[in-house]
């Protein structure tokens, strides 16, 4: 009987080690009444790296156009005109900027009038126009590339139009219409090149279609296409929230046709302007659905994970402790002399 439970006893210690390497993989409390999986929210997932972006901002429309193959004439009282050609003008135009205006008759005094020809001069007009520009647009984000969608409408304030010689003699003239707007959609692609703390540094491109208002005579003014050049810097406040400002330049113009002389004018509308906005993205939790709810941290409720009430999306959010105020208490200004700031 003694050999018998001295059998019984190595066998133990034999096999005991397998008993419990087979249940290393095992709990000793069943954590599934503690935890739970979390549930998956696959759409805002898939829209957290979409950005949406609003902005204004001014600038300045530079206007400028040759009269090549013009002459102009201006008389003591009115004025000046364009005229095709370099022979003694009989007929003209009064207007074209922005429609084409001709006019029938000109008699020529040699005594009192004025008149020079493109072939002896540098002829045109220019004028620096106030602009004042709104974009929305988006776009996506994948590492350090953008691309996106985007729509425009510029005002523009137009000034009168200075001749580009001969400012001495020749008069300032004006557009029919004294503002107009530009509507433009455009593709766009964008590259983060450089990061300073919370700025980033991102050069970009904008190349779409351009079309001047309906004060532009369309019968006569046929748009290009537009090229805008920029660089932004945007400034994070937190992880959904972004501010910018985007110094950038734009070429773009227009042509107006002049039927009467079987010509066309090129007018170059190119612009430097500075925009400055905000940038916005989908949250990837959504808020916590309780209204007590204080904590600052991404949490879970239940089997699904929500993000905090407490946390304001225009400050950024550590993912250990929420950071709703980076500052202590007795550090910020508000309890700067309390002897207790608590």
């Amino acid at each position: 009987m003694r050999r018998y439970f001295s059998h019984i006893f190595l066998i133990s210690i034999l096999i005991a080690p397998v008993i419990l390497l087979a249940q290393d993989d095992k709990p000793a409390i069943p954590l599934e009444r503690f935890y739970t999986d979390r549930d998956k929210n696959g759409i805002r997932k898939v829209f957290k790296n979409f950005r949406f972006s609003a902005g204004t901002g001014f600038g300045t429309t530079y206007f400028k156009h040759k009269l090549d193959g013009f002459g102009i004439y201006q008389s003591p009282t009115s004025g000046p005109y364009i005229f095709k050609g370099n022979a003694i003008p009989t007929s003209g135009h009064s207007q074209w900027i922005d429609t084409n205006t001709p006019v029938p008759t000109i008699t020529y005094n040699n005594a009192t009038d004025f008149l020079v020809t493109s072939d002896t001069a540098k002829l045109g007009f220019k004028s620096h126009s106030f602009t004042m520009p709104l974009k929305l647009m988006l776009h996506y984000e994948f590492k350090n590339i953008r691309i996106g969608l985007g729509w425009s409408k510029d005002f523009i304030f137009i000034k009168k139009f200075e001749p580009l010689s001969y400012s001495s003699k020749i008069r300032n003239t004006d557009a029919d219409v004294g503002t107009v707007s530009t509507n433009k959609w455009f593709g766009y692609l964008g590259y983060s090149f450089y990061r300073i703390d919370k700025f980033l540094f991102v050069g970009d491109l904008q190349v779409g279609t351009n079309k001047f208002g309906k004060n532009f005579d369309r019968s006569f003014v046929k748009s290009s296409i537009h090229f805008n050049f920029g660089v932004t810097v945007e400034r994070e406040l937190s992880e959904y929230l972004k501010v910018f400002i985007r110094p950038n330049f734009e070429i773009k113009s227009y042509t107006l046709s002049l039927p009467e002389s079987n010509l066309a004018i090129k007018h170059h509308a190119n612009a430097l302007m500075w925009s400055f906005g905000f940038t916005y993205s989908l949250p990837e939790l959504p808020k916590c659905k309780i209204k007590d709810c204080r904590i600052q941290i991404n949490h879970a409720h239940g089997a699904k994970e929500w993000r905090s009430r407490a946390h304001p999306i225009w400050k950024k959010q550590n993912p250990g402790y929420g950071e709703n105020n980076p500052k202590l208490i007795k550090y910020q200004w508000r309890n700067r002399k309390k002897i207790n700031p608590y």
